[in-house]
């Protein structure tokens, strides 16, 4: 009987002893979130703040910290944009796609990612490599932009001569103006 109560009481410690280094352990993984997501936010306001003031070497070094250090918080994918945004405007398209894939690759946000994938096929349009920009569209994301998939695949068909496909893709935006602008163009070169 004594020893039975010694055994049931051991386990109750080791149980007990569990369940509280569990919950620290939970605890302390919690703070760490959330003090990585606190010191990214305050690194990409520092950023914005250089946005603003049009210093690009600053902006360019805070965002590739926060590609670097916190790859998958929200911050690194806006902080990835800006940054791609600002290689495009300099003619550096490769490293645009690398920070694109980047967003393809770590962000959790559905969104994100489709936007990623979206400029990322003008990138392989405007480049002329029309078989990347088709495979990187097959993956939707987000449901909210077939209008614009479907535009760049018209676009794509259209660069490639191939009449048919790019009709077929801009005739599903019939809603938008500039599709029906191309879509005339196409009336245009057709006859």
């Amino acid at each position: 009987m004594i020893k039975n109560n010694i055994k049931i009481k051991i386990i109750y410690c080791i149980v007990l002893s569990i369940v509280i280094f569990s919950i620290f352990f939970t605890y302390k993984s919690w703070e760490y979130q959330i003090d990585n997501s606190v010191k990214a936010s305050n690194i990409y306001m520092q950023m914005l703040s250089k946005f603003d003031d049009k210093d690009m070497e600053t902006v360019k070094l805070f965002g590739e910290k926060l590609i670097l250090y916190y790859p998958n918080s929200p911050y690194a994918s806006l902080a990835a944009f800006i940054l791609s945004r600002n290689d495009i405007a300099h003619g550096n398209n490769n490293l645009a796609l690398n920070r694109l894939k980047f967003i393809i690759k770590h962000s959790t946000n559905q969104n994100f990612r489709q936007l990623a994938r979206i400029r990322a096929a003008k990138i392989f349009l405007f480049k002329q490599n029309f078989q990347d920009a088709i495979n990187i569209l097959k993956i939707v994301d987000s449901d909210i932009y077939h209008t614009e998939i479907n535009e760049i695949l018209g676009d794509i068909y259209l660069k490639n001569k191939n009449f048919n496909l790019a009709r077929k893709y801009y005739t599903n935006n019939k809603n938008d103006l500039m599709v029906k602008i191309k879509t005339h163009y196409l009336d245009m070169i057709e006859s």
